[in-house]
């Protein structure tokens, strides 16, 4: 169950760092 669960957790963390990382690119 842990695992099942860590999988869409490290998904949406990888997508928010990238919309982040997106949007700093975007400020520059």
């Amino acid at each position: 169950v842990m695992a099942q669960r860590a999988l869409p957790d490290a998904m949406e963390l990888m997508a928010a760092a990238m919309a982040q990382e997106a949007v700093s690119r975007t400020a520059d």
